[in-house]
């Protein structure tokens, strides 16, 4: 039986809740994007987005918050490498 589905994720960046839906789904999490449009873009005539969230089943809500933080761990540290590695003149 299946449960309802949860917000298990939130951000503001686009980009980064779809990378963490393909995380998920590469993970065999059915997971899916979605937010409210507050306003419109001057620049590019589309919605700007205040919060998107990441939604999955329920049954799948703690595996998922894992993979994602898993990620983002593994992001800040390869950010910390990056910043440490620039440094060195070449």
């Amino acid at each position: 039986m299946t449960d309802g589905v949860v917000s298990i994720a939130r951000t503001t960046n686009v980009v980064v809740a779809s990378m963490w839906r393909e995380i998920l789904v590469a993970n065999g999490i059915r997971a899916e994007v979605g937010g409210t449009a507050t306003a419109t873009s001057v620049y590019a005539m589309m919605p700007m987005l205040s919060q998107i969230d990441v939604f999955v089943f329920e049954e799948d809500a703690d595996r998922a918050r894992e993979l994602i933080e898993q990620a983002e761990r593994e992001a800040a540290r390869e950010d910390g490498e990056t910043a440490r590695g620039s440094g060195d003149g070449g």
